[in-house]
Formats: structure tokens, C-alpha cells, sequence
């Protein structure tokens, strides 16, 4: 906020939690769209936009079939990631890199609380390449890397500890007492 660049938020749900949503039938006792009010009301409360996808999942059928069935989080639906963009800017003031970035946040829950947060670094398709240009992908290791670790320092004033593992960020969530 304090360097003027607007942040958008999104909660992708898991596999599971998708497909309750479309069936519009969830457990007793659990609330799929708990974590949802509480990510907006974080969101806003600091100055951001929170993209709410989740109404969405009422109306389309099967969302789960585009999950990975192992690892719960979405797939690209059988698509190859483009290759790496070029590393200079299409901007001629040439944006700083961290302008084209970006993340997907999954979260997992066990019996119905939210337990962790998994952070997917993506670049956002700064690329010469107008097929590919604003397509976002999974960043690279190494862009992984720096987004990760500019979203720990940004995050640090909230609280919040991001451990990076390999190419995904890690945040712990205690459990509710």
C-alpha cells in the first residue's frame, strides 16, 4: 500500500471444497465460505480488493474435474505451460519485475478448519510474445523465489510468516481454541 501498487486478492478453493460448493451441500458443522468472509474482511481492511470467485462455483458443473485429483489444487485442463518469457520489459520505462507478478493462494483444511495456506508464485506474462502476453503461469524457480521472499517481507508487518519450500510458500495456520 505505502509504494501505491493496488493488491487483488483471490481464494481459489480446494478440490473437495469446490465440489461441495456446485452441489451446494456441505457437512454439518462446516462452512465453506468461513475462510472466504474472514480473507475479505483482512483484504479490505488493508486497502485491498478481494475477488470473490467462490458464488461462481454454484453454477458450474463438475469444477472439480479441472482439480488435480492427487494434489487438490487446479490444473490447466491439459495444457503446457508457455515457455519462459523474455527477461526485459515490453514497458519502455521498464517495469520493475515484481509489477508482472503474482499468486494463487490454496488452502487446506482439516475437519473443516483452515490449517494451511500454499502459495503459488506466477508470472503474469511479461512477454514481447502477444499470444502470451498477460497469461499467467507458474513463476520459474528463481522468480518463484523472489516473490516469495517479497511476499514474506510485505506480509511481515501483518504477522504473517511465509516458509518457503522449494517453489511454494507455506503459511501455518494454529488452530482455533
Amino acid at each position: 500500500r505505502a509504494a501505491g501498487v493496488p493488491m487483488a486478492i483471490v481464494l481459489v478453493p480446494w478440490r473437495v471444497q469446490a465440489a461441495m460448493l456446485s452441489m451446494d451441500e456441505f457437512p454439518k458443522g462446516y462452512d465453506p465460505y468461513k475462510l472466504d468472509g474472514e480473507l475479505r474482511a483482512i483484504v479490505t481492511r488493508h486497502g485491498g480488493t478481494y475477488l470473490d470467485i467462490l458464488p461462481d462455483f454454484l453454477t458450474t458443473p463438475n469444477p472439480e474435474q479441472h482439480y488435480f485429483p492427487v494434489y487438490g489444487h487446479p490444473d490447466a485442463s491439459g495444457h503446457a505451460p508457455p515457455p519462459p518469457p523474455p527477461q526485459r520489459s515490453v514497458r519502455a520505462a521498464g517495469n520493475p519485475a515484481s509489477w508482472y507478478d503474482g499468486v494463487v493462494a490454496v488452502t487446506e483444511f482439516d475437519r473443516g478448519e483452515a490449517r494451511r495456506v500454499l502459495l503459488y508464485p506466477l508470472d503474469l506474462g511479461n512477454t514481447y510474445d502477444r499470444k502470451r502476453r498477460g497469461i499467467p503461469h507458474l513463476a520459474a524457480p528463481a522468480d518463484a523465489q523472489r516473490i516469495l521472499k517479497n511476499l514474506e517481507k510485505d506480509s511481515a508487518q501483518f504477522g504473517t510468516r511465509i516458509a518457503p519450500k522449494d517453489s511454494v510458500g507455506i503459511i501455518e495456520i494454529p488452530p482455533v481454541r
